[in-house]
């Protein structure tokens, strides 16, 4: 179960990830580069950190 688990978690943050690189690319003509990737890959972090704690594997 917690193989299955773990398989779920990893294409979770892979996308998860991919989303905040969309988002960067997105508002990069918005706000200085180094604030938006730093914004969107803490709130990919944290989503997966939360994700992982609510599943009660952390």
């Amino acid at each position: 179960m917690s193989f299955v688990i773990g398989i779920i978690l990893a294409f979770v943050s892979m996308v998860l990830w991919g989303v905040s690189d969309l988002i960067t690319k997105i508002s990069l003509d918005k706000e200085s580069k180094w604030k938006v990737l730093f914004v969107s890959q803490l709130f990919g972090g944290l989503l997966v950190l939360l994700i992982a704690v609510f599943l009660g594997h952390i």
